[in-house]
């Protein structure tokens, strides 16, 4: 999913090098969207291989009498291949990051991208990697900070919301439809709620509604913000690349 929709993101941030039209730009993202789901697949298949197996040695423990001998017998072969699922996971991550640029501007195919992402990680191990876990960590560290930021702007919102209406906001809230339900324990920290859930009006669902549909648009922003970085991040570092190689 994420690579299908870094696809419009890559295409808009290669817009602002090569210049062009921006609605020319996102439709050419959209496009590529076959090619980014076709492209991880090799990895996430021996991913799911391994898993299999390791999950069928781990399994051998549940033998009785000999089954915890066997399954220290066989501690490497676990290790490795648990070994195996976590450079898979970050060599899945790296291509998240990657083949949408390779795919979108070089107009290549999925496994053709692949293994020119491949070849890139060949020459340039280090300096891929050291890319690769910088772009994870500042990702990290600027979500941890507009988690931070976000989480300000709403104790703001709450805490005037409530020192001005009182128990209105905590009782929209409490009206919130039971889709959005798991938001509503995180606010009762934050607004004071009222003793008992007040009868049930028109006026109160409706507004819960919204309330719920508010909220959530503001999750989706704090979640898209360390994809929405990510993803540029990883532009940066495939034009980097390819420059330095050329």
């Amino acid at each position: 999913i994420l690579l299908v929709f870094s696809g419009p993101v890559t295409a808009l941030a290669l817009h602002e090098k090569a210049g062009g039209e921006l609605a020319y730009s996102l439709r050419r993202g959209i496009r590529y969207g076959p090619r980014l789901l076709r492209a991880p697949l090799s990895v996430l298949s021996f991913l799911l291989l391994c898993l299999i197996l390791l999950a069928v040695l781990i399994s051998i423990g549940l033998l009785p009498a000999a089954g915890s001998l066997i399954w220290s017998l066989l501690i490497v072969p676990q290790f490795l291949l648990s070994l195996f699922i976590v450079i898979g996971v970050l060599t899945l991550l790296a291509g998240t990051l990657l083949l949408p640029s390779l795919i979108i501007d070089r107009d290549l195919p999925a496994r053709r991208a692949f293994q020119e992402l491949t070849a890139l990680v060949r020459k340039r191990f280090f300096t891929f990697w050291g890319y690769i876990f910088t772009i994870l960590f500042l990702t990290a560290a600027y979500f941890a900070a507009a988690t931070i930021v976000l989480l300000g702007a709403l104790s703001v919102f709450f805490a005037l919301s409530a020192s001005i209406l009182g128990d209105t906001p905590g009782t929209v809230i409490m009206n919130i439809p039971p889709f959005f339900h798991k938001v509503a324990p995180v606010l009762e920290t934050a607004l004071p709620m009222p003793s008992s859930l007040p009868a049930s009006s028109p006026l109160l669902t409706l507004s819960g509604t919204i309330a719920g549909f508010s909220l959530l648009v503001i999750y989706v922003i704090w979640l898209s913000y360390p994809v929405l970085y990510a993803i540029n991040s990883g532009v940066v570092a495939y034009l980097a690349l390819t420059e330095h190689r050329e």
